[in-house]
């Protein structure tokens, strides 16, 4: 036992393990003719002939070596059987220990065979060619079973490049090889034609198994070569009839999943053979199909076939043998290859009826895949043959699948095709349904941002009278007003708006802050129209019929914009005074009774939800209601409830742009309560103040703002910039915001980084639009001289500018001669070095 445990210790505290050593040692002897051999996953080496001994009687070195590896083997037998020994145990312990674990001894590692395979190739490939046929096997099936992609691939290079068997042992050998790795994630279809390359030119294909022959017919379709080249018709040839020969007939009731798939390779082989011409290769393999039993004999019976081409008629009856065995993907594979081929033509009514049966198999599966061949045949059916009607039940049930693995492009095209207007023409074909509906809009207006698709939808909802669930309602309203479709979307609110479920809609608050914001809006422009007819001689005793451009309803692209009511108006079209101010009024009352019915489900407003309150009162602020918003916050505040920033700033917007002041004193209370406004909130109130040339209000603004931190000097830039660009088109509005902005901008000179370069390019440009060389000059001095390069092109072009306008305005006599001089000298367009800047 002590003798043992030291040889124990010793392999223990070994640099290298023995295996390991020998190993190496083996590989160096490159002269070797060593036959290597496995046996349960361990190297065995023949008894050696050569050199058993030298001349002094002592043992080579390979004997050495086997030896080495016998003890090292003998000593892992030991210690494996050893009990563990523990401080204090008794003897019975440690036999009852070692009696346990010679009962659960681990098995041999599985990997052993194949690491030592991939050593000897890595030190030298040469020597592969000692393994043997039962070796190269034991390689493969551990590899195999293990996955090793890379082991297998290499081995069978060696088969073929190594292997010094043979032809008929190579063959056997990669006959076997190919059973072991006869799935095609083990092995790539390259490497698999290869191996069918080197058996063919060997002349021994005739003795592979099916499962061989199957693999190599796999790889040989996943890219089939042409047929034109004699030696590629032969090898193909030789492989569908060998095939052909281990063709069985089904067992009666036999279902699809456990038919061979040596059948749908045949049916593959006939479709290649019908690619080329080669039609009696591909009905003597399909006669051979029908007289076993694995083709009905009805197949080729197509009474509604209008073409008569072989390969039409063969296909056809593919497509209808493998719905029989319920290959339905296959059957979509033969399918649309029938369909391609005839790309230009019209289907006729047998190809529009295996359309159809495929179509109804593939529908109920939720696998996408399947759902892509769906939707390609129903655009194909509604494309190519618009009379063939779908069920309506088909179509509804592919939008349910869409939603149900969530590709709403496919609905989209789908949906896109059936309201197309010769398809129409012909059959109508339903929106989608229930939740489906409002899945599709979303996707719609949110994600595709097809807004004609959208409209075409919610116009299709109103005039069918398609149901929308309850729960559904107040979303799709929604949505439908958020894309600007003011018509469809009133439609819908009214017609739901009553009834016993009528609180779904009249009381979702997402439907109404939309119809709110998309009628105030409306009501917004619609008072333009109206001031512009009142404004007009019409109105002053003109002609009570004369037109004016009407506003026609834009269809919003990138971001939704309001329409117009909805109706459909070219432009030019008579237009009277009474008419608009009748729409004007319509769309007030309307927007006022969404909130009002909205509010009633509210009431008593004290104990109604915060967020319900913030809704109401948001949508009191878009209709310039300002004192019963106020009264909605004045619940809140009383409940100690703080109301949304998002809120707070529409509260301001409307308020601000009646009186800055007032909005400016509300900033200053939510400050004191602990509100603290946003950059948003300060910009809000700073734009209109701007605009209200309020120039006391701005400095307290942005001192403020500074204070708090919200508001930096680039958002008030922005704010500035914002103000001039609003009338760019209105030459005198466009003045009197450049005066206002150049006077604010005066006033705030102090402030760091408020002068920016790109802000003063800007108001120059501004100032040129408008003809204004002398505020171009005041506002280059403010915001560009000392703070841009002086020859820089772009500098040195805004110079050129004013310099030419000011001295057109010299020449009509609109600017002073000395003060044009004075001006001309500062911009200095002529000399080369920077002036000196003097004080204004």
């Amino acid at each position: 036992m002590s003798l043992c445990r030291t040889q124990l210790f010793r392999v223990k505290c070994s640099t290298h393990h023995p295996s390991s050593l020998v190993l190496r040692k083996l590989l160096s002897t490159r002269s070797s003719s060593l036959k290597i051999r496995w046996k349960n996953d361990k190297v065995q080496l023949p008894p050696l002939v050569a050199k058993p001994t030298d001349q002094n009687g002592e043992k080579s070195e390979v004997e050495l070596h086997m030896e080495a590896i016998r003890v090292e083997r003998t000593l892992h037998e030991r210690r494996r059987d050893l009990p563990k020994l523990n401080g204090g145990a008794n003897p019975g312990q440690g036999m009852g220990a070692r009696k346990e674990k010679v009962e659960k001894r681990r098995p041999p590692a599985k990997a052993d065979v194949v690491y030592t395979y991939t050593s000897i190739r890595e030190h030298d490939r040469s020597l592969v060619a000692t393994m043997d046929s039962s070796a190269i096997l034991e390689v493969a099936f551990k590899a195999s079973r293990a996955k090793l992609l890379s082991v297998l691939d290499d081995l069978a290079a060696d088969i073929v490049d190594i292997f010094e068997g043979s032809p008929e042992e190579k063959c056997f050998l990669i006959n076997e090889f190919l059973t072991i790795a006869n799935h095609r994630s083990l092995l790539s279809d390259r490497r698999v034609i290869f191996l069918h390359d080197t058996v063919t030119s060997i002349g021994s294909i005739s003795t592979l198994s099916p499962d061989a022959l199957t693999r190599i017919a796999d790889a040989v379709l996943s890219n089939p070569p042409s047929l034109d080249s004699p030696e590629a018709f032969s090898s193909i040839h030789d492989l569908s009839t060998l095939l052909t020969k281990f063709l069985r007939s089904p067992p009666p009731g036999a279902a699809s999943d456990t038919m061979p798939r040596i059948i749908f390779q045949l049916f593959c082989f006939i479709q290649l053979y019908t690619r080329a011409g080669r039609n009696e290769e591909a009905l003597h393999i399909f006669q051979v199909l029908v007289d076993t039993n694995n083709v009905s004999s009805d197949a080729l019976d197509s009474p509604n076939l209008v073409s008569d081409r072989f390969g039409a008629i063969i296909l056809s009856a593919l497509i209808k043998s493998c719905l029989q065995w319920q290959w339905y993907s296959r059957a979509y594979r033969f399918l649309n290859d029938a369909l391609n081929t005839e790309e230009s033509k019209p289907f006729d009514a047998h190809f529009a009826e295996l359309t159809l049966q495929t179509l109804e198999h593939l529908i109920h599966s939720t696998k996408t895949d399947r759902l892509i061949a769906s939707e390609s045949l129903i655009r194909r059916l509604l494309l190519r043959s618009p009379e063939t009607p779908i069920p309506v039940t088909t179509i509804s049930l592919f939008y349910d699948q869409a939603r149900q693995i969530r590709d709403p492009m496919r609905a989209e095209l789908v949906y896109a095709q059936t309201v197309n207007p010769t398809v129409r023409s012909r059959h109508q074909y339903p929106p989608p349904k229930g939740k489906t509906l409002t899945w599709l809009m979303e996707h719609l207006v949110q994600h595709s941002k097809n807004m004609h698709l959208a409209r075409v939808l919610a116009t299709q909802v109103v005039e069918s009278n398609v149901a929308i669930p309850i729960n559904e309602r107040g979303s799709f309203i929604a949505l439908v007003a958020s894309a600007g479709f003011a018509t469809q979307a009133r439609a819908i609110w009214e017609k739901y708006s009553t009834g016993p479920d009528r609180y779904k809609v009249v009381g979702s608050s997402a439907a109404m802050l939309r119809m709110v914001s998309l009628f105030s809006s409306m009501i917004t422009r619609q008072e333009g129209i109206v001031k512009e007819a009142r404004s007009s001689p019409s109105a002053e005793g003109g002609d009570p019929q004369s037109t004016w451009p009407p506003a026609v309803e834009v269809e919003p692209q990138s971001q939704p914009s309001p329409t117009g009511s909805g109706e459909e108006e070219s432009e030019g079209s008579p237009r009277n005074l009474d008419v608009e101010v009748d729409r004007l009024t319509d769309f007030t009352a309307f927007s006022a009774r969404v909130v009002a019915e909205f509010r009633e489900t509210l009431e008593p407003l004290v104990h109604a939800p915060h967020r319900a309150l913030t809704s109401i009162a948001r949508a009191y602020f878009m209709q310039r209601n300002i004192a019963a918003g106020c009264d909605v916050l004045k619940v809140l505040w009383d409940r100690r409830e703080i109301p949304d920033l998002y809120d707070v700033n529409v509260a301001l917007s409307a308020l601000a742009e009646y009186d800055a002041t007032a909005a400016a004193n509300m900033i200053r209370e939510m400050i004191g309560k602990g509100l603290q406004p946003d950059g948003v909130t300060f910009g809000t109130v700073l734009h209109h103040a701007v605009q209200q040339c309020d120039v006391r209000l701005v400095c307290w603004l942005i001192h403020t703002s500074r204070e708090v931190g919200s508001l930096t000097p680039k958002g008030l830039t922005a704010v500035i910039r914002g103000s001039i660009m609003a009338e760019l088109d209105d030459i005198p509005t466009l003045r009197t915001n450049l005066t206002r902005s150049l006077e604010i901008l005066s006033t705030l000179r102090h402030l760091d980084n408020l002068a920016a370069p790109n802000l003063g390019k800007f108001c120059v440009t501004a100032s040129l639009r408008a003809d204004e060389p002398l505020l171009a000059y005041r506002f280059w001095r403010l915001l560009l001289r000392g703070k841009a390069e002086w020859w820089d092109l772009e500098h040195l072009s805004l110079r050129v500018k004013i310099a030419k306008r000011i001295r057109a305005h010299q020449k009509q006599g609109k600017v002073d001669e000395v003060k044009a001089w004075t001006m001309l000298a500062q911009l200095d367009t002529r000399r080369r070095q920077e002036p000196t800047t003097t004080t204004e």
